[in-house]
């Protein structure tokens, strides 16, 4: 599957159990919520549903051999936010450390 899924409030309730269920069926999830202690705690739990080899084959998918932050994603929102990037429409901005290549 080679879905990305950004759930609002994914670090509790309803929000965590739907980034639980996407994580479930292999889909990239990207959670964004209030507070930063909650969605780490969240985080890691999605994470630890997972065998340690088959984070590392995700990990080893990306060029930079590192999981995405919550400053890669505030990094590239700000861009796009800013006079920089007011050419830029309708284009998709993937967020995963070069994991999409060559596909």
């Amino acid at each position: 599957m080679n879905q990305v899924v950004l759930v609002s409030g994914g670090g509790t309730g309803i929000g965590y159990g739907t980034a639980r269920q996407f994580a479930r069926i292999n889909a990239q999830v990207i959670i964004i919520g209030r507070r930063l202690a909650v969605l780490q705690r969240a985080a890691e739990e999605i994470a630890g549903d997972f065998p340690d080899a088959q984070h590392k084959a995700k990990l080893a998918e990306t060029m930079n051999g590192r999981a995405g932050t919550t400053e890669d994603i505030a990094n590239t929102v700000a861009w796009l936010a800013s006079p920089e990037a007011c050419h830029l429409t309708a284009q998709i901005i993937q967020i995963n450390g070069g994991a999409e290549r060559g596909r």
